[in-house]
């Protein structure tokens, strides 16, 4: 038997698999890193936004240390029960936010996470 030749497509198509899960794991953990960011500056501790979740405070923590992956839903609850805007969500998954609110932390006094944002944009 001849063996099937793999198409152009479904190669090129597993080679950016392949990257995007190489890349995941950094992308978990800045965003983790903001959300904790962000549970900090509503003065919550780990315990307590996992209380209103309904989840145990090692997934919280897991989340954070981007150990876990997030999925939609559960990012949504979680900015949710920190009462977070639009804005917030914005810096979570791309690092920017476009006004200072009083009171939050401007994109100039955050950290470096060490990734261009177009990383995190795709």
């Amino acid at each position: 038997m001849a063996k099937k030749k793999k198409s152009t497509k479904k190669l090129a198509k597993s080679k950016a698999d392949e990257e995007l899960n190489q890349e995941a794991p950094e992308k978990r953990k800045v965003i983790g890193s903001r959300l904790k960011m962000l549970r900090e500056e509503q003065k919550l501790k780990q315990p307590e936004l996992a209380a209103k979740l309904g989840w145990g405070q090692s997934k919280v923590s897991k989340i954070e240390r981007g150990m876990l992956k997030l999925d939609l839903v559960e990012f949504l609850k979680m900015m949710d029960a920190m009462r977070c805007s639009k804005n917030d969500a914005r810096f979570v998954l791309y690092g920017k936010r476009r006004a200072k609110k009083k009171g939050s932390v401007s994109s100039e006094q955050l950290p470096s996470d060490g990734l261009p944002e177009s990383k995190l944009s795709r």
